[in-house]
């Protein structure tokens, strides 16, 4: 799941708003989220060892794919055609943009 946010989040979810501050996208099917069937192949590699200063050696998982998601993405472009993207969603053709 957090690995489908982190997709969207790097190349297709927008939230466009006018210049009051608006939502411009008024369903969720115009925000482009990435259906289940589009989603590429996962592979969840689950490492067992108990967190030391925690109770029972619990550790949070929930959302922690979404967090490298987005670079790996713009890692993957770069490599593709050397141009490094800075703004979400992540384009095909985005140029680097400062400021």
């Amino acid at each position: 799941g957090s690995v489908h946010m982190g997709l969207g989040y790097a190349l297709s979810e927008d939230f466009p708003c006018d210049h009051e501050g608006r939502p411009t996208n008024l369903t969720f099917r115009s925000l482009e989220i990435i259906r289940p069937k589009d989603m590429p192949p996962v592979e969840v590699v689950l490492v067992e060892v108990p967190q030391p200063d925690s109770p029972f050696g619990v550790k949070g998982v929930g959302e922690i794919g979404l967090v490298p998601t987005a670079g790996a993405v713009a890692a993957m472009f770069h490599d593709v055609d050397g141009i490094w993207r800075n703004h979400l969603p992540l384009k095909k053709h985005q140029p680097l943009e400062f400021g």
